[in-house]
């Protein structure tokens, strides 16, 4: 039997082990819970510096926004931005005609009426009236005028199948000419939008000598023509460029000058010449072998409040390029009778080649898509 003694001293021993036991325990829950906070801040660490790392682009301004300054070196690397929530209703610039840039152009809708349109696609002249040509039945006055011939064509065309070709032969003392026309009304103060397509043929020249002081140059187009000497606005072309010629206001045939306003580029010895040079295509870029497309619009007016303005493209691109820009308070567009105020109540539309006398080559001249409307867009869709 133990004696009290050791009963005494395995009490203290077992004790002992019992709060051995429990500082042990304590020593390595302690060192748990450090050891879970040292990875709860290192996570957090972490976090944060992805936080700083991917800033998000703003598509509000089209800008991309710098790294934070807490960490200045850090760049975007193959995140994914978050979109903007931004509400900037703003429209973004829109990008010019003809360019390759990927982000759409919006057509505006077409506004507008087109009031005649002559494309040939009926497979003849009309709606034009019958051709000014010796096929046709017009006849040459010896000395005077030398018809060409008009035909239809379906290998040059603008648009379609079918385009209008006409053939000039020389004639050294007579104006050769092949054209087509249409018969409307004056229309003082009102806006005309026309479009209107030309090709000149590789090799392509005017084929008349530089004798008058227009230079050598063929008329092709004779707008609102009123039956007076000439129209009042009409195109001329040259070897490589085409002039907007002017002479409008009153028209007094018994004394110079004849006309009250007059330009024409290639007339610069003409001392009446008081309106500043106008080139529906400029000097040097009358490219031979393309189709030439033209806007042309006309406000109609015996006085300064007459405006023009012209627009070219070579077919196949999408973007006009503004030539002429005539704006009211300069100008006349039309002609009247100085002696009495008379001016016709019908005039014609005309195209076509027109060669003044001393002509010494065949000529070939090819045209297409002639339109008349209400306003830019219209004319524009016709020709689109």
């Amino acid at each position: 039997m133990r004696s009290k003694r050791d009963q005494f001293g395995i009490a203290h021993l077992a004790l002992l082990a019992v709060i051995v036991i429990g500082l042990v325990m304590g020593l390595t829950g302690w060192k748990v819970s450090q050891a879970i906070k040292s990875a709860d801040s290192q996570n957090k660490t972490a976090a944060d510096a992805t936080s700083a790392a991917t800033v998000p682009i703003s598509s509000s301004s089209g800008s991309t926004t710098s790294p934070t300054a807490t960490n200045p070196s850090s760049k975007p690397t193959g995140s994914t931005p978050k979109k903007s929530t931004s509400t900037n209703n703003s429209s973004p610039t829109p990008t010019s005609l003809g360019t390759s840039n990927s982000t759409a152009t919006v057509t505006p809708p077409v506004t507008g009426t087109t009031t005649f349109l002559a494309d040939f696609e009926s497979g003849s002249y009309k709606p034009f009236g019958t051709p000014e040509a010796a096929n046709y039945g017009s006849t040459n006055t010896a000395g005077a005028v030398t018809f060409g011939s008009f035909y239809m064509d379906t290998s040059i065309v603008d648009k379609g199948k079918y385009a209008g070709r006409s053939v000039l032969t020389p004639d050294t003392n007579a104006k050769t000419r092949a054209e087509v026309k249409v018969a409307r009304a004056p229309n003082l103060g009102t806006d005309d939008y026309y479009t209107t397509a030309y090709y000149f043929p590789v090799g392509w020249t005017p084929g008349t000598v530089a004798t008058s002081g227009f230079g050598a140059c063929v008329t092709i187009n004779q707008l609102n023509w009123q039956g007076m000497p000439g129209s009042a606005v009409s195109f001329q072309a040259h070897s490589d460029h085409i002039v907007v010629a002017l002479q409008s206001g009153w028209w007094n045939s018994a004394a110079t000058p004849q006309y009250q306003w007059m330009s024409n580029a290639d007339n610069p010895t003409n001392p009446y010449i008081n309106v500043a040079n106008m080139y529906a295509v400029p000097p040097g870029q009358l490219t031979l072998g393309v189709w030439h497309e033209f806007i042309i619009h006309a406000h109609w007016a015996t006085d300064n409040s007459g405006e023009l303005e012209v627009w070219h493209r070579i077919k196949g691109h999408a973007a006009w390029t503004k030539t002429v820009n005539m704006p009211a308070g300069i100008a006349a567009t039309m002609n009247y009778r100085k002696s009495d105020g008379w001016m016709p109540t019908s005039t014609q539309d005309k195209i076509g080649p027109y060669r003044w006398s001393h002509s010494n080559l065949t000529e070939t001249f090819y045209y297409d898509t002639f339109s008349r409307s209400t306003t830019f867009s219209a004319a524009a869709a016709v020709i689109q």
